[in-house]
């Protein structure tokens, strides 16, 4: 039971991060496209640009 468990709670995981990259390549595509949207600063974890 343990073993179903972990694989359906790894699964899970697998799955946001995948949506989470597909959104965040969506949103760069929409910044790079949009000039609205150029100006945008991430929001977490891109001190790099400051």
């Amino acid at each position: 039971m343990w073993i179903g468990v972990f694989i359906g709670v790894s699964a899970a995981g697998l799955n946001v991060f995948k949506a989470y990259k597909k959104q965040m390549k969506e949103f760069e595509d929409l910044k790079r496209d949009n000039p609205r949207y150029q100006d945008q600063k991430a929001l977490y974890g891109d001190d790099d640009n400051d």
